[in-house]
């Protein structure tokens, strides 16, 4: 599974940075500054789900950082940098909701969103090494309902 995720967010980080502008970086990639001013880190924080079938939006400190309605969405890995604050601990917040496709949510469902969602941390562009710095798991719950939505805390530098 580790492969998988490590391939969508090269894919990814190689489609945004074909798409920057030189010299306007947008906030794209967050690096440390060592005693002497020279940044000696970069570090890029992604967000990673296989959402299907279900409509859902995705909000990173209360900013939307995706969605889709009616299975139109992009899916996963989002680049998280533009919406880190520059306090420690960052807030994400998904909302899953029932749809023409999937009439209900289910304990199922959630169960399969949290497989594979994630918070994650690349360091210098080297993808051999990806670090997962938050699991994404939905808890439980006793019956179906139309719509759902969780947070959960994830610690940014």
């Amino acid at each position: 599974m580790k492969k998988i995720i490590v391939i969508a967010v090269y894919c990814v980080v190689l489609f945004m940075s074909c798409n920057n502008r030189s010299g306007d970086r947008d906030n794209d990639e967050v690096a440390e500054v060592n005693r002497s001013g020279i940044a000696s880190v970069v570090k890029s924080y992604f967000l990673y789900h296989e959402i299907k079938n279900v409509d859902y939006e995705i909000y990173i400190n209360d900013k939307l950082a995706g969605q889709s309605h009616e299975n139109n969405g992009v899916p996963g890995p989002y680049k998280l940098n533009q919406y880190i604050t520059s306090a420690e601990k960052q807030i994400v917040k998904m909302k899953i909701a029932a749809n023409n496709t999937q009439k209900e949510i289910t304990e199922e469902i959630l169960r399969e969103i949290s497989k594979n969602a994630g918070i994650y941390l690349l360091l210098n562009k080297d993808f051999a090494h990806i670090r997962e710095l938050k699991k994404l798991e939905f808890p439980p719950i006793d019956k179906p309902v139309l719509a759902y939505e969780f947070k959960w805390e994830f610690e940014a530098d």
